[in-house]
């Protein structure tokens, strides 16, 4: 099985909160996990406004962190590329989506993998067409 992950479900790899222990299992599974060339970027945003807010300390912060850069080297990345801005493009004009959001879809579409995992719920909420 392969998993197209976004940031806001591989941020619960790394700091325990609902849904861990379920995104462990599929990591169990895996034959390979695929995330997109923007997500460490938008890992340590997240970790740093975490911190910034007080929810989790400076520790781990720099554990968190540093578990993602050991584990970037496994993870299947894809480069960003015009057909994924393409595909971005097309997804924020027809379904409205955030620019973020439309640019971790597209890299998932790309893939063709078996699941594309979020934990957004803005996303999913409104997007369940997909």
């Amino acid at each position: 099985m392969n998993l197209f992950i976004d940031t806001s479900t591989l941020v619960k790899r790394y700091i325990d909160e609902i849904g861990s222990s379920n995104l462990n299992r599929y990591f169990e599974i895996a034959n390979d996990v695929f995330i997109s060339q923007i997500t460490k970027i938008e890992y340590t945003s997240a970790l740093t406004r975490r911190k910034n807010e007080n929810s989790i300390d400076n520790y781990n912060f720099k554990i968190a962190l540093n578990k993602l850069l050991i584990d970037y080297n496994y993870f299947s990345i894809i480069d960003f590329s015009r057909e994924i801005e393409r595909l971005a493009f097309d997804f924020i004009l027809n379904y409205n989506l955030r620019s973020i959001d439309s640019i971790q879809l597209a890299y998932a579409y790309l893939c063709k993998t078996d699941y594309f995992l979020t934990s957004d719920k803005n996303f999913i909420m409104q997007h369940n067409q997909f």
